[in-house]
């Protein structure tokens, strides 16, 4: 079973679209679980009791750290990453597209993206380690994902993940969904800036 660990931002959606057409019923989307945070192992198995021919899951609560390849040691986890300052600034502007933002009614909108920025500050860091530990996100890297896809070389990752995959039924034909960076929001320069002043860290 191949498992995507869906950090935000990430071309996630796009890939997910390639996985449901591809495996069908297969493939499970976590979402469906009441429990985002983490899906359990426990969790997985109430899943695969429906979805008997299970390959593929895929989802924000897919994460590596938690205790699914203790109960399931063939699952094979994946990832894609994105550069930090770019995934930042379109999850910015997916936020402000669904009104979790607003800047229009903020006194001080300089103080509302400081605010944002503290929240999903190593976010990538925090979906693989479950802390904002770099040196730990490494270590589960190394130990537990089996391929990592670069948003910025998508095509070319697209490629390399089916020969990881050993799927031939793969179709890598895709339509880009879910962008938010190509689209001007409020505050996305002021954003990006901010964001760019942040100390390089290793904690």
């Amino acid at each position: 079973m191949i498992a995507f660990v869906h950090i935000q931002k990430t071309a996630g959606t796009t890939l997910t679209s390639i996985l449901r057409r591809s495996f069908g019923i297969r493939h499970f989307d976590t979402r469906g679980v009441r429990n985002l945070g983490c899906i359990s192992a426990n969790e997985l198995r109430k899943v695969s009791v429906v979805y008997r021919n299970l390959e593929s899951i895929a989802g924000h609560s897919v994460r590596p750290f938690g205790d699914l390849h203790v109960h399931f040691p063939m699952i094979r986890y994946y990832t894609f990453l994105r550069e930090p300052i770019a995934r930042t600034v379109s999850h910015f502007a997916f936020d402000i597209r669904r009104s979790n933002i607003d800047l229009t009614a903020a006194d001080n909108s300089l103080q509302v993206i400081r605010d944002y920025l503290a929240k999903v500050r190593n976010t990538q860091t925090i979906h693989l380690a479950g802390c904002e530990n770099a040196d730990a996100a490494i270590e589960i890297i190394r130990q537990r994902i089996g391929f990592v896809g670069l948003v910025e070389r998508f095509d070319e990752s697209l490629m390399l993940f089916r020969r990881w995959a050993q799927f031939p039924g793969l179709d890598l034909s895709y339509v880009s969904q879910n962008v938010s960076s190509r689209v001007r929001v409020p505050g996305q320069n002021l954003l990006r800036d901010l964001v760019a002043e942040i100390p390089r860290s290793r904690s």
